[in-house]
């Protein structure tokens, strides 16, 4: 397969997609069924400061080893690298996220595990950068480990 979007497409629930080194240029992806995406050598997902990268509204989620980089910026909307929408049981871990706006965002999210994972903005100043891990209206979710950088909650 040549993108990861035909990869999810193509994929059924339960499938674990290995994403080998090189640079993806993709936007939006919509993972909306059980995956678990494994990158190898940080395979580099840009998202060409565009849209958000990753939406997740699927149930059991999981995503690591991944490099989501220029995720898109709007001074209205809430745009993330990753934004796990109505997720339930989603894990990302030790993803390295570059130069995003919001870097994961939390919508309605339950039960999911952000752990080890790094996120970083470019943002000059803080009105260009929100929070490297924002949570609304989410519930039971387990958040460690994570460096970041850049961003309004930056550590």
């Amino acid at each position: 397969m040549k993108t990861i979007r035909e990869g999810i497409a193509r994929a059924i629930a339960g499938d674990t997609l290995l994403i080998t080194a090189g640079v993806y240029r993709e936007s939006t992806l919509l993972i909306d069924k059980q995956l678990t995406l494994v990158g190898q050598d940080h395979p580099v997902i840009d998202g060409g400061k565009q849209n958000e990268i990753m939406v997740i509204t699927g149930h059991g989620v999981r995503v690591s080893g991944l490099t989501l980089r220029n995720g898109g910026y709007s001074s209205y909307q809430d745009i993330a690298a990753i934004r796990l929408l109505n997720a339930l049981n989603a894990e990302l871990t030790g993803n390295r996220i570059e130069n995003s706006f919001f870097g994961i965002y939390c919508q309605h999210a339950q039960f999911c595990r952000i752990e080890g994972n790094t996120l970083s903005s470019n943002a000059a100043v803080e009105l260009n950068a929100a929070n490297g891990i924002h949570c609304w209206k989410s519930d039971h979710l387990q958040i460690r480990n994570n460096t970041i950088s850049g961003h309004r909650d930056r550590s």
